[in-house]
Order: structure tokens, then sequence, then C-alpha cells
């Protein structure tokens, strides 16, 4: 795989189309949702296909920004963070001037998940990763976090829980967390390939009422704060003590 030193725009903050370029020359092609820069032409493109893109910032964190824009027959809706729409454009022209003045090269459009629901709410799911001791890279914990009933994203979520508690509610007799936590590790490793030395990352997953899994994105600097809602004391120690592990590690000359 080439190097991409452009794939962080900082030590703790990837570019998400970087990333998904990288991933896309991977085994894991498979489970990466099309995605692509912004432009609004292409947007519109992918309106008339598909009927609904998201638009979302390439270097964006915590939620914010992500946009849902649908075609409902003739008219065009922009959806910020609720089902319900926050503008409505009788043209596709109209559209495109909004866009226009909104937008600029920093965003990206990614296909629409439609999301699996437990209790009637989409929930995603996010495994982190990390290096242990001896320099490699393990999983550390996994959790899920449900939408509000109005919301099509997780981010401002509802409610946090353990993954597998979540996903055996879903797809019962699946055991999918293993799979999740394999495809995980092998985007750690990829992508440490693609852009350098890494000690950490969380992969935030989408899934459908099929079972289909989607990476949605991964995440440089992960919230370990977000464990505190759902572990017990072994899954706290091991996701605040890992990477004190790994920096020992590395002090002593053997990364």
């Amino acid at each position: 795989m080439p190097n991409l030193p452009g794939i962080c725009s900082t030590v703790t903050r990837f570019d998400k189309l970087e990333v998904h370029n990288a991933l896309s020359a991977t085994e894991l092609q498979e489970y990466l949702p099309e995605t692509a820069a912004y432009r609004p032409e292409r947007l519109l493109e992918v309106l008339d296909s598909r009927g609904q893109v998201i638009l979302k910032p390439r270097r964006g964190r915590l939620g914010v920004g992500i946009y849902l824009i649908r075609k409902k027959g003739k008219r065009f809706q922009i959806h910020l963070g609720t089902k319900s729409p926050i503008m409505s454009f009788s043209s596709q022209q109209e559209l495109a001037a909004w866009l226009e003045d909104a937008f600029d090269g920093g965003w990206l459009i990614q296909e629409f998940i439609p999301l699996a629901k437990v209790d009637g709410r989409p929930f995603d799911v996010r495994i982190l990763v990390q290096k242990d001791g001896n320099g490699a890279w393990q999983p550390s914990g996994g959790l899920s976090r449900s939408a509000f009933r109005h919301s099509y994203i997780t981010n401002v979520n509802h409610a946090l829980r353990p993954a597998d508690q979540v996903l055996d509610r879903a797809f019962p007799g699946q055991k999918l967390l293993p799979q999740l936590e394999a495809i995980s590790l092998q985007a750690a490793e990829f992508l440490e390939e693609a852009a350098g030395s890494l000690g950490e990352i969380s992969v935030d997953f989408g899934l459908e009422s099929s079972g289909t899994i989607w990476i949605i994105e991964l995440n440089a600097k992960p919230m370990k704060s977000l464990f505190r809602s759902i572990g017990g004391e072994s899954l706290l120690k091991t996701v605040y003590k890992r990477p004190l592990e790994y920096a020992l590690h590395l002090s002593k000359g053997d990364g």
C-alpha cells in the first residue's frame, strides 16, 4: 500500500476521505459504503440514483455537520440530525445554488446506510483497538450507540450499551462481535501501513437489518470516556492501561 502522508491532518484527527481511499485498496473494500469528495454535480447524480445521501466534513468530529439530503418526488429536503427537514427546495437548480454557497472542498458525500434498530432506535457499533505492551494490536472494548427516535445519526445518542448485548438482540444467534473485532484489527494494521505509526483507533460500524456490515469511519482519537457508561472495572482498566503499556514498550526502544 502506498504511504499517504496527508492522511492525518494532525496527530489526532483523520481525513475521512483519505482513510476511505486507503482502505479501498485493501480487502476491506467490501465493507466500505460508496464515498467520494464533495462536488455539487456528483451529489446530484447520487440523489438521482439512490434518492438520499450523507454529506459530512472530511475532518469533522462528534457528529457535527452531518447532513442527510433526500429527493422526495420533485422536491429536495435537507436534514441536520433529525428526520424533520430544515430546508426544502422545489428544483435541482435551487438545491445546487444552496450547496454552492454552503459547502466547499472540505466535505465528502457518503452512501446513506439504513441502520438496523433495537427498540425502534437506529444503532451503530464502535470497536476500540489498541496496541498492547508488546506493540501488537488488540481489541479493547466495544459499545453501541442508539439514536434518538427522531434522529438518523447516533453521535448524539439516546443510550450507550455494551456492543455484544445490542448485537445479540438485533441479530440473535449470529455472533457478529468477533467479526467486527477482526475487521477493526485489519483496519488498524492497513491504516498504520498507509499513515505511519499509530497506537489506538476506534472503528464505527453501521449494520443493516439484513446483517450487512459497513465501516462508517475510523477515529484517530477515540473517546475512551464513553466506556465508563458501560464497563466494569476490568474493561476500564484495559481501555486506559493499554496506552500506558504501549508507551512503556516504546520507551524501551521496542517499537
